[in-house]
């Protein structure tokens, strides 16, 4: 397995570069090699399994709403996930969450949550772009070079 090299520079843009969705992609793209759902926190650092669960989830719900996170994903995580999107200061989205947590079966329940959750996606990636900025020092730490 190669690790990427990762030059601290261009690891510093990325947190400030203003395509948010193109940044999170690209750094999220560098520990994905590293990721293994049999590990804890898959092998991430907690603030890289953070933002790869707010990036699973709001991936599933923008692709195929509530449901499909819950069909594809089950609700054994759910709290990782909802703690997740507090960390990254997605509130609504952790509430939004919590509510689906409650009603997993429920099809109309989660169909109406899902309109609350496709309203918040657009803020998703610039938030995810800050929560890196302040936890970088956990972040790509074996794959940062000065």
């Amino acid at each position: 397995m190669m690790i990427p090299n990762v030059s601290e520079q261009y690891f510093q843009s990325l947190l400030i570069q203003q395509d948010a969705r193109a940044a999170v992609s690209t750094i999220s793209g560098f520990w994905a090699y590293r990721a293994d759902e049999s590990l804890p926190l898959w092998g991430l650092s907690q603030s890289e399994y953070f933002c790869q669960l707010v990036l699973i989830s709001t991936g599933e719900i923008a692709n195929g709403g509530l449901t499909q996170f819950v069909e594809n994903r089950g609700t054994e995580l759910m709290a990782d996930h909802i703690a997740a999107m507090r960390a990254v200061l997605l509130d609504q989205f952790a509430d939004v969450l919590v509510l689906a947590e409650l009603t997993p079966s429920n099809a109309t329940a989660l169909r109406e949550l899902d309109h609350r959750a496709w309203g918040l996606l657009d803020g998703v990636d610039r938030s995810i772009q800050r929560y890196l900025g302040k936890n970088q020092r956990s972040v790509l730490v074996g794959e940062r070079r000065p």
